[in-house]
């Protein structure tokens, strides 16, 4: 979580709520730093590699659910 401007506590098990186009047009800033991790995705036994990540990302207005 950013606060005035700066780094504040983590948000566990975010939720985002809102439609997927509203929320992607109001990120108004990226950070520079893009970070990825390695994963598995799976069903019934079946596993593929996965991966996952992107930059930092501001959203004005929109509500963050989470532990």
């Amino acid at each position: 979580m950013i606060r005035d401007g700066e780094l504040a506590e983590y948000v566990r098990d975010a939720a985002l709520t809102g439609s997927t186009l509203d929320v992607l047009g109001r990120i108004d800033a990226l950070g520079r730093e893009v970070r990825f991790t390695d994963g598995t995705c799976g069903k019934n036994g079946q596993w593929v590699p996965v991966t996952t990540g992107g930059p930092f990302t501001r959203v004005r207005g929109v509500v963050v659910g989470g532990q």
